[in-house]
């Protein structure tokens, strides 16, 4: 479209942008003469004899709108070179174009969006550019990203009041503007928070919390630590979070203890985490709370493939922390310390160094109900990675309403389980299942029905036979998986149907679809709308300016891979035609005779 005397805009930013569109899609560009609040004058770069292209763009006189005052036009010049930018194509023109996939959906890809730009202007982009583009669209879909802070305190204070229950730990530190303090101001440091659905949901949850962090990739930077419990039914639930500056020592002891006095209040609840150093220190300090800790077995895996390269080794400390019995562990130890003469003595003195009730499985008493990682945390990584991207008080809205719809869901499924007369959880009845297909051939050699103890032989296909205690009264098997998952083994199984006792009462309760129902009986409330929040109270909260990501260079949006990413090699490539590998359908031999 041609711009002509006349022509009216909304506001000064709308004719701006139209004004820059017009040079962009001829491939000319200008610069601004006049700007202010008033008028908006711009010439060609090479106005003079060989062009002479200006417009005039002011405000009329009822302030309603901006015309078009006067206009030479079109462009007499011509381009000596071709570039691959365009000094009009801006963040603001990029933001105006990309707005529309960013609102639909803002976990798009940036490269995705430079894809778009490129293909509607002819411009190849920075990366930098349409990040920042991005960064534009996300303030004005969610809030401006400086005022996101100040807004956050608000929102709690409104779920606080709304929200009965809801926990809220914000602490700030003092605001500076270069040496002098600023009194109206204070800055932002670290916020902890849980939603009383959350805490009410956990006492009905398996008694472990897993723990991890993830970055925040937004216009500032930041640490979003998060504790993650499972239901009987193998059901993912956050159930606290807490936004700190960094990952330290200081941070991570601010959200366990808030973790453990609010809502991991249960005796002998089980932290599952990594070996960083600062999760270390934070439980030694003294009021931290925390008896029990365990460590993620993949991350003690990636710690000792790093420092040994043997794949088989390395495979070979995952199966025997996996072990359920201690026979089954030392096996796979033996065969680490008899792996290499010259490197074995080193790798058993890596293993050493590990605190034995932290890694292997047969000795934490049943306390892992079967979970060795720390895989709870990286499914809500996954599944959150979207919300990561925006401003701090748009991140606590995403959560709890996500939460909101969850327990909705998974609420309902419950309930329609319940209703149904179904006892256990759909996860073990698939367990159960699974012992009963996989039983071999079983032979109840004695019992003691005073006792309830069995032994019990498993005798195999080949006619090998093994041996198996059972203690139904304290629910322990010799195989090591009564007591490591709470329900009953094989043999715990085969013991109950030659006594004719009722299997379903040796299972933990965690398991029942009561249990689960609970889980998300409690539901969560509906916060009004904002002009119904109580108004915000104190000093001006604003970020700390060590948190702006860098102006130089491009973004890390993702975080560095490492040796826990490497995957198994796949089969390779197929032919399309005859589906075997080494070959494509090009350079297929069976391609004549179809």
């Amino acid at each position: 479209m041609e711009l002509e005397v006349g022509l009216k805009f909304l506001n000064r930013e709308s004719a701006m942008l139209a004004v820059k569109n017009y040079n962009i899609r001829r491939s000319a560009e200008y610069k601004v003469v006049e700007s202010d609040q008033s008028r908006y004058v711009c010439r060609c770069k090479q106005f003079g004899d060989r062009c002479r292209w200006m417009v005039r763009v002011a405000k009329t006189r009822s302030c309603r709108f901006w015309e078009i005052r006067k206009y030479e036009g079109p462009h007499s010049c011509l381009a000596s070179t071709m570039s691959q930018d365009h000094a009009q194509l801006d963040s603001n023109v990029i933001c105006q174009h990309i707005f529309p996939m960013v609102h639909a959906d803002v976990t798009i890809c940036v490269k995705v969006l430079q894809g778009s730009v490129e293909s509607a202007y002819g411009y190849k982009v920075s990366y930098k550019k349409v990040w920042h583009a991005k960064q534009k669209a996300i303030a004005r879909i969610y809030g401006d990203w400086d005022e996101s802070y100040d807004q956050l305190r608000r929102y709690l204070s409104a779920l606080q009041a709304f929200v009965p229950g809801t926990i809220v730990d914000l602490q700030t530190l003092p605001y500076y503007v270069g040496n002098t303090l600023d009194r109206g101001s204070v800055m932002f440091h670290q916020v902890f928070w849980s939603f009383p659905s959350c805490v009410e949901a956990f006492r009905h949850c398996k008694p472990l919390v897993s723990v991890d962090r993830t970055h925040l990739y937004g216009k500032y930077a930041g640490t979003l630590l998060m504790g993650i419990a499972q239901d009987g039914n193998n059901n993912i639930l956050p159930v606290a979070f807490a936004l700190v500056e960094r990952e330290n020592t200081d941070s991570w002891y601010f959200f366990l203890t808030n973790l453990r006095r609010h809502v991991a209040t249960r005796p002998g609840v089980l932290l599952i985490s990594d070996r960083h150093a600062a999760i270390k220190a934070a439980l030694e300090r003294e009021g931290c709370g925390w008896k029990h800790n365990v460590y993620c077995v993949r991350h003690i895996a990636s710690n000792f493939a790093t420092s040994f390269k043997s794949k088989e080794a390395k495979r070979h400390l995952v199966n025997a922390a996996y072990s359920k019995t201690q026979e089954q562990s030392q096996y796979y130890l033996e065969l680490i310390s008899s792996e290499d003469p010259v490197t074995s003595p080193q790798m058993m003195e890596w293993i050493r160094g590990l605190e034995p009730p932290k890694w292997l499985q047969h000795l934490d008493e049943g306390q892992r109900y079967g979970h060795m990682t720390t895989n709870l945390s990286e499914c809500i990584n996954s599944v959150l990675k979207g919300t990561k991207n925006l401003p701090v008080c748009a991140i606590v809205k995403s959560y709890y309403y996500r939460l909101n719809e969850l327990f909705v869901m998974k609420g309902r499924q419950a309930q329609a389980q319940v209703a149904s007369g179904q006892v256990f959880s759909q996860f073990l009845q698939k367990a159960i299942l699974a012992n009963l297909e996989g039983i071999p051939q079983m032979l109840v050699t004695s019992y003691d029905r005073a006792t309830t103890k069995f032994t019990v032989d498993e005798i195999a296909a080949a006619g090998v036979q093994s041996r198996f205690r059972v203690n139904l009264r304290y629910r322990r098997c010799d195989c090591g998986y009564f007591q490591a998952l709470h329900y009953p083994c094989a043999h715990a199984l085969a013991a109950c149907a030659y006594a004719r006792l009722d299997w379903q009462e040796y299972v933990d309760l965690v398991y029942r679809v009561e249990s689960v129902f609970r889980v998300y009986q409690m539901e969560f409330q509906p916060v009004p709308d904002e002009e119904m929040w109580p108004p915000s109270e104190g000093a001006h909260i604003r970020h700390s300016p060590l948190l702006r990501r860098t102006m130089e260079g491009r973004p890390v949006s993702t975080r560095i891979r490492n040796e826990m990413d490497d995957v198994e090699p796949g089969p390779g490539k197929r032919c399309g035609i005859c589906r075997q590998p080494g070959h494509t359908r090009r350079h297929c031999p069976h391609a004549s005779a179809t």
